[in-house]
């Protein structure tokens, strides 16, 4: 599934990830979405301070994105 025109939404566990910071800030630029930062650094996997991608969705943002494209 992806987003007219180029934006790939990645769907696990039924929940819409993003993975690329472009992406990210397209959707914040032209959507007023942002997406909820859910990654944490391969060294420091417990850390919760700093969150980085992948970027997940609400599912009622990913159905506003793709019913609105």
């Amino acid at each position: 599934m992806t987003i007219p025109p180029t934006i790939p939404l990645y769907l696990a566990s039924q929940k819409a990830y993003i993975w690329d910071p472009q992406h990210a800030a397209t959707l914040r630029v032209t959507h007023h979405i942002g997406p909820l930062a859910t990654g944490t650094l391969p060294g420091v996997a417990q850390q919760n301070v700093f969150l980085g991608l992948p970027l997940v969705l609400m599912p009622e943002e990913a159905v506003l994105l793709v019913e609105n494209g």
